[in-house]
Formats: C-alpha cells, sequence, structure tokens
C-alpha cells in the first residue's frame, strides 16, 4: 500500500519553492519524453557562498564530529489554500566538506507523484568557497519512475546533478510542490524530521493559510524545537545547529528519530470513517464472489477451517502486485476485480479477504499499520501518513464457550500460517477500521517469534565414524523464513539451497547422505527438514574414552540475535529451542558420565540442560526460552553476553567406558 504514506512522506524528500507560470516553465523529460508534473523554471539565485558560510569556529566543531556532509539549511514554506491545495516550497543547502562527500552525496533528489502534484524546480545550483556559482544543466536532471520490485506506481524520482564542486562547496535545491487535493482524498499532513544522521545547522518550518481554510494543528517532540504563532494565519518552527543523529544497525528510524507533525485538524475517529467509505467501496454484490466462498468452503465444519481455506486461497493464490496508479494507491479496487484477476496490492487482497469472510459467517475488517513503526506514542497527531500498509483481522468464536479471539492476517505474505502473524507487523502500530475505532494501538506479537525444535540421533560405529539423522521443526515465523527460501525454488535449486544451509552447521569432513524439507507447499504452522550425514574417523575406536561434540542447530540459530545496537534499545522478538539428542555408542562401550548440567537463568532467558543414560544410549534435553522483550540500551551488553554464553556452553562432552 503506498497510500497515504507515499503520497505525503515521499513529499519529504522534495526540497521546494515559489510558483511559476506553465508558459514560463521548461518541462524536464523522463526516458525523452517531456512531463507535465516536473517543471524547471528558474528564478534569480537567493543564496551566495559568503551569506550561508559558517564560522570558524563551527566549522571546526563539526569537522571534529567526523562528518560526512551537513545541512546548511532545511526550509520549508507550506501554504494550506482556501480550495483545499497545499503548496509547499522547500529549500535544500548541503555543506559537502570533503572529495568523499562530493563522490557519495554530488546529486540531491526528490519524489514527486504524477498524479497528485506538479514540482518545479525554481534554484539549482553549486556554491563554491571562491564566491562562484555553477547552474545545474536542466538537460542533466533524471527522472526515474519508482523501481521498487513489484510495484507500479506513479512516484517519479528526481535526481539534480551539482557541476563543479570542490571540497566546502555547497548544493542549493529549490523546488515547489502543489498538491490537488481533489486527487487525494483523506486529510493532509506532514511528517517532518529536524534531526538526521548529519547534522543541520538550520531548520525551518513556516506555515500560512488562507482566511477560510481550516487552521491545521502541530505537535513535536524535538527537545529545543520552537513553534509559535507569529500571525493569526502563520506559524514558524525552527531550531539551530542540530547534532547528527547516532544511529544504530536494529532501529525503526520512523519511531525513533524526533519528530514535526503538521496536520489537517481530524479525530481518529472521523478519520477512520473517511477511511472505511474508501475501503466499502471496494464491497460489491457479486455472484462469482459467492461462488468462491461456497467452493473454498465446502465441508468445512468450523468457522476457523473456513477462515483457513479462505486467507489460504488470497494469500498464495493471489498474487502481490502494487498497481499504485491514480487513487489506487489509496482505495482498494472492487472485489470482484480481484478475485477474477487474481492479483492485487495490500488493500485489494485484504478487501478480497474480508468480502470472502464476511460471506462465508465470519467477522472481519480492515486494519491500517506500518511495516516500520510500532511505538503508538509517537503519532503525535491523528493523521493517515503514519500509515503505508493494511491487514486484515478476524474474530472468531472461543471454544468451549470462552471469549473470542482475533487473528490477523498479511495478506501480501504467502509464506506465514493464518494463525501466525508476519515477521513485520507483529508488534506494529495498528489502526482498525471499525465503526467502534478510537484510535490507534499495537498489533499482538508472539512471545516467541522464533521456535525451533532439533531431534538428533548420532550413532557412533565400530569403525570410528559418526552416523547422524538429524529432525529440525521450524515454527512461528521461523517456517514462514524457511518458506521464503524454499517455496518458490525448483526441486534441484530447494535441494542446493538446503545443502548450502547443512553446511553452515557442519564441518566440510561430513558428507551429506541425504536433506529434504516437509511442509513447504502448505500454509501450516510448521515446516520439517530432515537430514542424514556420516563423518568419517569421528574417533578413534581403540581410545574411546571420551566424546566431544556440538549442539550446532542451537548456536546458529541463537548466533542471529547478537545486536550492535549502542545508542537505542533494541527489539528482541523472541527465541525458544528446544533440543534432543541421542548418542550410541559402539557395543563393548558403555556411556559413565553424561556431561555437565546446565540451569543458567538470567533476565534475558534460562537455558536448561540435563541428561539420561541407557546403557550405551546417552540422552541430552537442552531447552532454551528467550521472551520477546524490548533491551533496553544500557541492557544490550548483558544480552550479548547472554548470548555468547549460550554459544559457549553448546559444547557437549561425555565420558565412556568398556564394558
Amino acid at each position: 500500500m503506498r497510500g497515504p504514506l507515499s503520497l505525503l512522506l515521499m513529499l519529504a524528500g522534495a526540497i521546494l519553492a515559489g510558483d511559476a507560470a506553465a508558459g514560463e516553465a521548461l518541462r524536464l523529460k523522463s526516458g525523452g519524453q517531456p512531463l507535465d508534473f516536473a517543471l524547471w523554471s528558474p528564478r534569480p539565485p537567493s543564496y551566495a557562498f559568503q551569506d550561508l558560510a559558517l564560522s570558524t569556529a563551527r566549522r571546526s566543531a563539526l569537522e571534529e564530529e567526523d562528518i560526512d556532509y551537513a545541512y546548511r539549511l532545511q526550509r520549508s514554506k507550506i501554504h494550506l489554500r482556501a480550495d483545499g491545495d497545499v503548496e509547499e516550497t522547500r529549500t535544500n543547502v548541503r555543506l559537502l566538506p570533503s572529495q568523499a562527500a562530493i563522490r557519495r552525496h554530488g546529486d540531491d533528489q526528490t519524489w514527486v507523484d504524477a498524479h497528485s502534484d506538479i514540482a518545479t524546480i525554481h534554484e539549482a545550483y553549486s556554491l563554491l568557497p571562491n564566491g562562484e556559482r555553477i547552474e545545474v544543466e536542466p538537460a542533466t536532471i533524471q527522472l526515474l519512475p519508482d523501481d521498487e520490485d513489484r510495484i507500479f506506481s506513479d512516484d517519479f524520482r528526481m535526481i539534480v546533478p551539482f557541476a563543479g564542486l570542490v571540497p566546502g562547496a555547497m548544493t542549493v535545491l529549490v523546488v515547489h510542490v502543489r498538491h490537488r487535493s481533489q486527487a487525494f482524498p483523506l486529510p493532509w499532513s506532514r511528517i517532518f524530521w529536524p534531526q538526521r544522521t548529519q547534522p543541520n545547522e538550520r531548520f525551518e518550518v513556516v506555515v500560512t493559510w488562507d482566511e477560510g481554510a481550516p487552521p491545521p494543528e502541530w505537535r513535536s517532540d524535538m527537545a529545543g524545537l520552537t513553534c509559535e504563532a507569529e500571525a493569526p494565519r502563520r506559524l514558524v518552527c525552527g531550531l539551530s545547529e542540530i547534532a547528527a543523529f547516532r544511529s544504530d544497525p536494529e532501529i525503526f528510524f520512523r519511531d525513533t528519530l524526533p519528530t514535526l507533525v503538521v496536520a489537517e485538524s481530524v479525530t481518529w475517529p472521523e478519520l477512520v470513517r473517511q477511511e472505511t467509505t474508501l475501503f466499502n467501496r471496494a464491497l460489491e454484490d457479486s455472484p462469482a464472489l459467492d461462488r468462491a466462498v461456497a467452493r473454498l468452503t465446502e465441508g468445512t465444519a468450523t468457522a476457523e477451517e473456513r477462515l483457513a481455506r479462505i486467507h489460504g486461497f488470497v494469500a498464495q493464490e493471489v498474487r502481490y502486485l502494487g498497481l499504485e496508479h491514480g487513487l489506487g494507491g489509496i482505495i482498494p479496487r472492487p472485489t470482484h476485480l480481484t478475485l477474477s484477476r487474481r492479483f492485487g496490492d495490500c488493500k485489494d487482497k485484504t478487501a478480497l479477504f474480508v468480502d470472502l469472510a464476511r460471506r462465508a459467517g465470519i467477522e472481519a475488517f480492515p486494519v491500517l499499520t506500518s511495516t516500520h513503526r510500532e511505538n503508538v506514542a509517537k503519532l503525535l497527531l491523528p493523521a493517515s501518513s503514519y500509515f503505508n500498509h493494511m491487514i486484515a483481522c478476524a474474530r472468531l468464536p472461543g471454544s468451549e464457550g470462552g471469549p473470542e479471539r482475533e487473528i490477523c492476517v498479511d495478506l501480501t505474505d504467502p509464506y506465514s500460517a493464518y494463525s501466525v502473524p508476519y515477521h513485520p507487523v507483529q508488534g506494529a502500530i495498528r489502526l482498525d477500521v471499525t465503526p467502534e475505532a478510537s484510535g490507534p494501538g499495537q498489533l499482538p506479537a508472539a512471545d516467541y517469534g522464533w521456535v525451533l525444535t532439533a531431534e538428533s540421533d548420532h550413532t557412533l560405529t565400530p569403525d570410528g565414524a559418526l552416523e547422524s539423522e538429524e529432525t529440525r521443526t521450524f515454527a512461528g515465523m521461523n517456517a514462514a523464513w524457511l518458506r521464503t527460501h524454499l517455496q518458490d525454488r525448483n526441486p534441484a535449486e530447494r535441494q542446493e539451497w538446503l545443502t548450502e544451509d547443512f553446511r553452515e552447521t557442519s564441518n566440510d569432513a561430513v558428507e551429506l547422505v541425504s536433506v529434504e524439507a516437509e511442509g513447504v507447499e502448505r500454509l501450516t504452522a510448521e515446516v520439517t527438514v530432515r537430514s542424514r550425514s556420516r563423518l568419517g574417523e569421528s574417533f578413534d575406536p581403540e581410545s574411546l574414552h571420551s566424546f566431544n561434540d556440538w549442539e550446532a542447530t542451537m548456536t546458529k540459530e541463537v548466533r542471529n540475535f547478537r545486536t550492535g545496537n549502542e545508542n537505542h534499545p533494541y527489539q528482541f522478538s523472541g527465541l525458544r529451542y528446544h533440543g534432543v539428542t541421542r548418542y550410541t555408542l559402539p557395543a563393548g562401550h558403555r556411556v559413565v558420565h553424561g556431561g555437565a548440567r546446565i540451569d543458567f537463568d538470567s533476565t534475558f532467558g534460562r537455558l536448561t540442560r540435563a541428561h539420561r543414560i541407557d546403557g550405551r544410549t546417552l540422552e541430552i534435553t537442552t531447552e532454551l526460552a528467550m521472551p520477546r522483550r524490548q533491551i533496553a540500551t544500557e541492557e544490550i551488553p548483558g544480552f550479548n553476553g547472554f548470548i555468547d554464553h549460550i554459544t559457549d556452553h553448546s559444547k557437549i562432552t561425555f565420558d565412556i567406558a568398556a564394558e
């Protein structure tokens, strides 16, 4: 779903300034064809290098931060017109201190929506330290359609290359965008990020509105940012010398970066009502849908069985394809059309699922969400801009008269069972599109997102070989993860992938006899991988006094969750591992000591290991339970240390004696 987020947030990259008469503007080209929505209309330059030059002290302070580049000025001027249109002018000035910065950031870019916007470049030039100004050549500006996989949209990326750059130069880009409200049937809103991964010397937003236009609302959680009403219909927000944001590899930027939100005044229930009206346009009477429901639910006895059938059909047999042209980025297409086409985007597939489920007697409804947001507190004002995705939820009767259950499904995910929420939306923000919805909440998340069971049987042969059979059962998000790697491959490719995966937990001397996967095609809660292998010369039969091995499957799994975060909390999605490992000795030998028993409990989880000896057989049971939780910044060293501790104790050692 491109929807509100892309139509509005993609304007966040647009750098804009004053309007131009159509007769004065040059239409920019894409693929050699002139475009009506991307114009070049130069105006007298507003800036000279000496006007923007930093003081020696400030320049030295930035250099001490070892910056890549810096924003010298980010200014956005927004005007809300009485006719509902929104005009936005942005000035973006960047300081490029080094040749490396020029190589990486010598181009600037913006996005424009061909359906609802007209973008006009008014200023684009380089400012050199010697005072020279070098204009951008309009013929070098590139407009490229959105190239995101399986997305067909009206979004174009406008790339502006700056000429003559030398270390210490600045780039200036001023663009004006007129956003046509009639092309966007939801309340207007804009989300600004004053702090970015590079220093920002001056951030400024000015909002004005016509008499008769509804005044906007604004709110910010940026420390030090001031917003003042300077006139009856004028708001000015600003902050200087904003330090670079200290990033981390595993964070949601939209949940972490401070923001300023400016939006049309609306309540959450009002926004839901508007979303409901748009969604319901897709629901129509259709005999084809009735026939589809009858076919899908034939022979089912419960609502849960009907739900599973409908989910499997929409998730797997109606392929995902983002046709985000025009209002298709906001409004789902008629469900009978999606059914006949057998493709659609998230809104189309959600609408089809909801329509089929309701016809099957199941209470189902759409839910707006985001694949990049979990923190409900960051939704500072009611706005559609926070959401970039749509899923469906359904309410099923509880078993034996218990409370009803809610099941939420992402219909763009063809790899997860209906009972397992898709990984990117577990714990994500939600806005139910239902009459009783009063505001946003959070989607459910499993205590243990990643679940793995491993059962291994190892036989020590009289000739010194180790023959092994292993069964790994992947559940929860693990099952979906495995399907993403296997389901769309042919048999030879699957075999190659499974072989490489096996090699990640074995040494090169191990001979893989066979490996196969079960449950890949069906949307069940589990996928099973079975393997057989042989390691020759694993031990000396004449001096078999002890044996060493590793619980490699657990080690491989847990290492994935070691985090590199240093500045921000880490959202750990939860891991549960259950392993049963058996060793059978050759005749004439017996196990005399099964190795260490482990019971290690911490704030992050618990690792236990126990063993049972039965003559020539040793059975070791390992349990690891690390529930989902947020790891505070100060806890991260301890969390990583716990993972290292698990890895260190994955070694298995036991003692053997002759009978």
